[in-house]
């Protein structure tokens, strides 16, 4: 319902790469240009029909991932220690379409150990063994921020999760 031409465009690149057995690396990077004019407001009140900028929500204009897998193989039955890394990266962001208030940028690392393909027994079922963490750093960003009653209660917002850690099992039959 907005008038005029909302424009959204960008561009996205990913490359993986194996430069050597066992390893493989990965990146990818986007841009994104959003614009949208402005738009009566629908809402009944004072401002009712008076024109308000929008904006797409939960769209970084940068955003950047990395990755690295590793994998050892120990034995000939296909057992392997593997290692995983990655890292993303989102600059600022509007949480509400109708509030110019933006998010704070990220830079979340997680990362990943597994023991894999233990051999249970000779009809194939194989067992995994991992520990894993998400957000390996700690980092602490607000992924959601307002500031509608900033006159009378200030901003508020939502942080993202602290680090955690985990342990999983699997077994392939």
């Amino acid at each position: 319902n907005a008038p005029g031409t909302s424009k959204i465009r960008g561009v996205e690149a990913d490359l993986t790469v194996r430069p050597v057995e066992n390893l493989t690396l990965g990146a990818a990077y986007a841009y994104t240009y959003t614009n949208i004019p402005a738009t009566a407001n629908p809402n009944p009140g004072p401002t009712f029909g008076q024109l308000t900028q929008v904006f797409v929500v939960y769209t970084p204009r940068n955003a950047a991932s990395a990755y690295a897998d590793y994998e050892v193989p120990l034995n000939a039955a296909g057992t392997a220690l593997r290692f995983h890394i990655d890292a993303n990266y989102a600059s600022s962001m509007y949480s509400f379409q109708n509030e110019a208030t933006k998010t704070q940028p990220s830079f979340v690392v997680n990362g990943r150990i597994a023991l894999t393909d233990i051999q249970l027994n000779d009809h194939g079922q194989k067992f995994t063994l991992a520990v894993w963490s998400r957000n390996l750093f700690n980092e602490t960003h607000i992924y959601r921020r307002s500031s509608a009653n900033a006159a009378v209660l200030g901003d508020y917002a939502n942080f993202n999760p602290p680090r955690t850690f985990g342990v999983e099992g699997s077994v392939n039959f």
